[in-house]
């Protein structure tokens, strides 16, 4: 008898969805933003294959999407008779997220001393993931092939705006983000790329 796997009903993926307060803890780590990076999309992975993508041992997988899943980011779509056991099937919840106005709103009080914690360790997270993979594709001599079409793009910019010119800026970078989502990842010939992004106003040291 073909034991059927058990599917669950799952939300529409959102294309971006706000972080709350107390979710910001959990996507402070580097593997768990990998594996949201992958969760991302409109596939589903079970933590064996994760672990296969990050290189990283299945049972470190699970706790981190044990960490996930408790939080609400991401959410188990089926599980799958394997061998005995049962494998389970992630998907993230949103496409992208962001910190919610609120949880921002409170980093600012003298009551938010976590809130900037964690903003800055979801900060770091995503730059030491950043900085990781830019090694490897240095190493693997995928970057400087020689290629005009595709150099990389490192750039640190400070300018000097206005609310409402920042306002259009963050207008276009909220549409470059969903293109960047609705990219076709079926090509035979695509590659993977990765966009870190800052944007904030600073505070003249």
């Amino acid at each position: 008898m073909t034991v059927q796997p058990l599917q669950f009903n799952v939300t529409i993926m959102d294309t971006i969805r706000y972080l709350t307060r107390e979710q910001l803890s959990a996507v402070a780590n580097p593997i768990r933003q990998q594996i949201l990076d992958l969760l991302s999309t409109d596939e589903e992975l079970s933590g064996r294959m994760l672990a296969e993508r990050i290189v990283n041992p299945p049972s470190n997988l699970y706790f981190h999407l044990g960490v996930l899943a408790d939080a609400g980011i991401v959410e188990v779509t089926k599980q799958v008779p394997r061998r005995g056991a049962v494998e389970k099937y992630y998907r993230s919840v949103a496409r992208s997220f962001s910190l919610s106005p609120g949880a921002l709103a409170v980093a600012s009080t003298p009551g938010g001393t976590d809130v900037r914690d964690g903003i800055l360790q979801v900060a770091a997270a995503g730059a030491e993931g950043a900085i990781a993979s830019l090694s490897r594709s240095l190493a693997a001599g995928r970057i400087g092939r020689g290629d005009p079409a595709e150099p990389p793009a490192i750039n640190i910019i400070r300018v000097r705006a206005s609310a409402k010119q920042m306002a259009k800026i963050r207008k276009k970078l909220e549409l470059l983000l969903r293109d960047l989502h609705s990219l076709e990842a079926g090509e035979e010939e695509a590659e993977e790329y990765l966009f870190y992004q800052l944007l904030f106003p600073e505070v003249p040291s």
